[in-house]
């Protein structure tokens, strides 16, 4: 089978906005037209010290929000953490083993916005082509108004927890594919 391997990941962050400062990363690797996630993933807790030195943002109202999330998800701010360049460095290298076709995130201006400013904070250049960014939350909608109804796929592991996100938001995609009946 000739698989076409897509990016999915999902960051959690302290703020909104492309300077974020970024609290996880979550990546998997998948194709959108069978089920096939692969085994190797990634995951990082860059160190927001860091981050902050480098002009990377925090906001009142997400830092806000994050105190109402479960004590799971919150957890990750207790975790150890990894020199942000390291962790740059380290997602690119996992990027290059694969011969990506298509970067999602979970909204066209978040995901894969911030982690270009990221890359860029540390004068890094982005290990994907900007015309290989895709949009889940669109595909999301598509799959709302195209099914009355649509609920999605079951929700496996942690609410905002980077990985555990990513790799839900990559068996959703793989599923509204297939209800759409097309290929990515």
């Amino acid at each position: 089978m000739d698989r076409k391997l897509h990016l999915m990941w999902d960051l959690e962050t302290q703020d909104t906005v492309p300077s974020a400062i970024v609290v996880s990363i979550g990546a998997c690797v998948f194709d959108p037209n069978s089920d096939f996630i692969a085994e190797k993933v990634f995951y990082a807790v860059p160190n927001r010290e860091l981050q902050e030195l480098r002009g990377r943002t925090s906001s009142e109202s997400t830092m806000n929000w994050w105190a109402t999330q479960s004590a799971e998800a919150r957890a990750v701010f207790e975790a150890p953490q990894t020199d942000p360049r390291r962790v740059l460095v380290n997602l690119a290298d996992y990027i290059s083993q694969f011969n990506i076709e298509g970067v999602w995130g979970n909204g066209s201006d978040f995901d894969n916005t911030i982690m270009a400013s990221f890359y860029n904070s540390y004068s890094i250049a982005p290990p994907w082509k900007f015309w290989k960014n895709r949009c889940h939350r669109t595909m999301k909608a598509v799959a709302q108004s195209t099914f009355e109804g649509y609920a999605g796929v079951r929700r496996l592991g942690t609410h905002h927890n980077a990985l555990d996100d990513a790799m839900h938001q990559a068996r959703e995609l793989q599923a509204i594919v297939k209800a759409l009946n097309i290929k990515v």
